[in-house]
């Protein structure tokens, strides 16, 4: 999946003065949709689906990266777009995330959905909460090239999670029977930066 021009736009933005908390995220998700429609990246609109239901709350988006459409409408674009059974599968597993899963990431209440620069040696390490009984989602996207391992685990160092994926998403999905606090290390393994778009219900 090839998003590096959305990380051009986001970075091109002009400063505004204390936005909306979820307003920065609408508006990339409105991005990354734009470039799914214009490239026919089902991959890429799922990216802004998950983005736009973490921050469902979140006041809209300015005139700039406007985004007026509802998580589920953005999941039947992608599902058109889906090239193949597999394709349509990953959207199918997306839509059907409880948006409830996580109770806390990265340090902040509430879902995330965050554009990172992991440089290679150094990982992005953070704490993940998912509430029992509930599933959760943490989804780790690529914005262009790249080589990364997802790893999560939880507080008796058993893994949740691991997967390694050349320059396309890693999705963990997973249903804890009772509330726990995950680790989460995301590493580059390629010798580039890799800039992704972390998202989370």
């Amino acid at each position: 999946m090839t998003l590096s021009l959305i990380v051009l736009l986001v970075l091109a933005e002009p400063a505004q003065t204390s936005p909306p908390e979820g307003t920065a995220e609408l508006m990339l998700a409105a991005r990354v949709a734009d470039w799914a429609r214009r490239t026919g990246d089902a991959d890429a609109m799922i990216v802004a689906a998950d983005l736009v239901r973490a921050h469902s709350g979140a006041a809209p988006a300015g005139a700039e990266g406007d985004i007026d459409v509802g998580d589920q409408a953005l999941f039947d674009e992608a599902a058109a777009l889906a090239p193949d059974v597999e394709a349509a599968a990953r959207v199918a597993t997306h839509r059907a995330i409880d948006p409830r899963g996580v109770a806390r990431a990265l340090g902040a209440d509430g879902p995330i959905g965050r554009l990172m620069l992991i440089a290679p040696g150094r990982p992005l390490t953070f704490s993940l909460t998912a509430r029992g009984s509930e599933q959760a989602l943490l989804h780790v996207g690529p914005t262009g090239g790249g080589d990364l391992q997802v790893t999560i685990q939880d507080d008796r160092g058993q893994t949740q999670c691991s997967e390694r994926a050349p320059a396309r998403p890693v999705l963990c999905n997973w249903r804890p029977t009772f509330t726990t606090t995950y680790r989460v290390s995301i590493r580059v393994v390629s010798a580039v930066p890799v800039t992704t778009v972390i998202t989370s219900n």
